[in-house]
Parts: C-alpha cells; sequence; structure tokens
C-alpha cells in the first residue's frame, strides 16, 4: 500500500467482530503488539472501524472527506470504489451485517450515478472530471464486474448485485453492449440464466427500489438462490 494508518481499537471489540480477526489476535504472540494488516486499504478498514462501535455510522459518515485526508484519491468515482473494496473486506472478515450496511451506500452510489444526481452525496456527480470519459452506466458496471465480482463466491449476493445491474443498464447504454466481450464466461452464463429465467420485470423492478432507498430485496436476496 502506498499509503498507511494507524488505527486504535479494543481488541475485544474487533475479535467480537468477526471470526476472522479473532484468528488474527488469538495467534498474536505479545499481547499489545500492533495488528498489521498490510494487504488492505486504510480507508476501507476506517469504515469497519467505524462500524463496529456504530453499526448505523456507514449511512452517515463522509467518504469524500477521508479521501481527503488520506490526500490519495479524487472525491468522487472512487468513493463508489471504496465501498465496493468495503463489501469485499466484508467477505473476507465474514461479517455479514457489515456487508448489508455497506451494500445499502453501494445501492445508493448507483442510484446518484445512474440518475447523475445527488442530493446528500453530490460529491459524486459534481465534478465530471473525476469520472471516466464513458457513460454513466458504464462507470456503475465495470467496476462491478472488474472488481467486486471476480473477488465473491458464486453465492454471494453482491455477485447477485453484478448481474442484476448489467440486465438493467445494458438494455439502455450501447456502451454495455460494446462490453459484453470483455465480460467473463462465468459471469455471461449467470446474465443468460437471468434473462432466460424471464423474470426481468422482477429485477428492474427490485433494482429500482434499491436505489431509491428500499435495500429490503438485497438483504433478504441473500438467502435466496439466484
Amino acid at each position: 500500500m502506498t499509503n498507511s494508518q494507524d488505527f486504535h481499537i479494543h481488541s475485544a471489540r474487533l475479535a467480537a467482530s468477526s471470526p476472522y480477526f479473532t484468528e488474527l489476535l488469538e495467534k498474536q504472540i505479545e499481547e499489545d503488539a500492533p495488528l498489521e494488516l498490510p494487504e488492505d486499504d486504510p480507508i476501507v478498514f476506517q469504515l469497519y472501524a467505524h462500524y463496529i462501535y456504530d453499526k448505523k455510522s456507514i449511512t452517515s459518515l463522509d467518504l469524500t472527506a477521508s479521501n481527503a485526508a488520506l490526500d490519495s484519491r479524487s472525491a468522487g468515482y472512487d468513493t463508489y470504489i471504496d465501498l465496493l473494496q468495503a463489501y469485499i473486506f466484508g467477505e473476507k472478515v465474514q461479517n455479514s451485517d457489515f456487508q448489508n450496511e455497506v451494500m445499502n451506500r453501494i445501492l445508493q452510489c448507483i442510484g446518484n450515478m445512474h440518475n447523475n444526481k445527488s442530493p446528500k452525496t453530490s460529491a459524486l456527480v459534481e465534478n465530471k472530471d473525476d469520472l471516466p470519459s464513458a457513460s454513466s452506466s458504464e462507470n456503475v458496471v465495470r467496476p462491478l464486474i472488474e472488481l467486486l465480482y471476480p473477488s465473491l463466491p458464486p453465492d454471494s449476493i453482491g455477485r447477485g448485485l453484478v448481474v442484476e445491474t448489467f440486465i438493467v443498464l445494458w438494455s439502455h447504454s450501447d456502451v454495455l453492449q460494446n462490453f459484453v466481450p470483455d465480460v467473463s464466461r462465468e459471469l455471461l452464463t449467470e446474465i443468460a440464466e437471468m434473462l432466460l429465467s424471464g423474470d426481468k420485470d422482477h429485477i428492474r423492478d427490485a433494482w429500482a427500489q434499491a436505489i431509491n432507498g428500499d435495500y429490503s430485496y438485497y438483504h433478504s436476496a441473500r438467502y435466496d438462490e439466484h
């Protein structure tokens, strides 16, 4: 990592939050030795640190301020990337409740980017130079496909989000239609199976509800088959 940051967290609280951290702390030889996480992004861990003290903190946490504090990223598009990384981190540490909170913010970001408006997190869209020079659909979908999908197990709700978001936006975007050859065979198979199921209207309705603040479908879908 090019950036590092120290966090002061009660070890008992960290261990209670995750089997992953329980195991790491149990392996420590010196009780007061710092726990080093060289593979993890400080911004992502900051999200988790806030969460274990206040489970609703992700809803109100100013991610753009976190980015500016570390002076490492633009304050717009990378907020979305940070949330995707946080969801992957939640899979790593086996904390599905954390993932659900992050998913709420991911869906909010997707809605803001897709609708090109953001009353609460306007930094996502007000600086167009922060976004890649492509359609908003590609800005939403490409990170899902390149970052989120290959980092998650087949039964993850995050994978379901990738498939369903692609289906919803694909029919409205020439950019995404041209993007299909770059999609993995595994993802194409899942997309085809979902399309052949004839349930496109349900997918669109659930997706629309989610980006407008009703996340119940994505929470319950964790226990459903995609």
